[in-house]
């Protein structure tokens, strides 16, 4: 794995940053074949990502580049030094040492996604305009399980905007069953239409 270039960090959602994210995370999966420790692995880095969001301040200083490296390998120590396992604190200090702390929250995401892909699951993101019940959880859950060649691990989102109906994103697809769609599907309809009618 290459240093990192010196050059300004981008956005967490940049494709490049998601790419190189779970890069790091392969990497770190490798190393445990187990996958139980990996499940571990999984929840402690998720569990460090929420305390860094919650704490912007110290976000900012690990992923930023005001401080040099050796100053932010001093702040890893003091901040996660016996609060994290070994392996998750050597693995901040690669990152650290590469210059790559401002991808931590991709790999966290990264991480995730693959330990689900090696053990059969299937990542699905549900985003509904209302929250859904309990009983609506479920049966949708024991659908998609049916359905997908896996165990489906379902994500639910709400958007209001969405007026009614739901979309459904599976892996890298996306399927729009919401009302908001077929009202813009409705209206580009019309609207060619219209520009065939003046055409005429």
């Amino acid at each position: 794995m290459e240093d990192a270039p010196k050059t300004r960090p981008h956005t967490v959602m940049d494709p490049t940053q998601m790419s190189v994210g779970e890069m790091y995370a392969q990497a770190l999966l490798d190393t445990l074949p187990d996958d139980a420790e990996a499940l571990e692995i999984a929840q402690e880095l998720e569990a460090l990502s929420g305390v860094l969001n919650s704490i912007p301040e110290a976000a900012n200083l690990l992923s930023g580049w005001a401080m040099s490296t050796e100053d932010r390998s001093t702040l890893i120590q003091r901040l996660f030094a016996g609060r994290v396992s070994e392996k998750v604190e050597a693995f901040l200090s690669v990152l650290n040492r590469r210059n790559r702390m401002v991808i931590f929250p991709a790999v966290v995401r990264g991480f995730r996604k693959l330990l689900d892909l090696r053990e059969g699951k299937i990542e699905v993101t549900l985003t509904t305009a209302t929250p859904l019940d309990p009983e609506q959880q479920t049966r949708i859950g024991q659908e998609l399980d049916a359905t997908l060649a896996g165990k489906a691990v379902v994500r639910l989102r709400v958007d209001e905007s969405l007026l009614g109906g739901a979309v459904l994103r599976i892996g890298d697809r996306v399927y729009n069953a919401s009302l908001k769609s077929e009202l813009m599907k409705f209206k580009e309809t019309i609207a060619a239409r219209r520009m065939d009618v003046k055409a005429k």
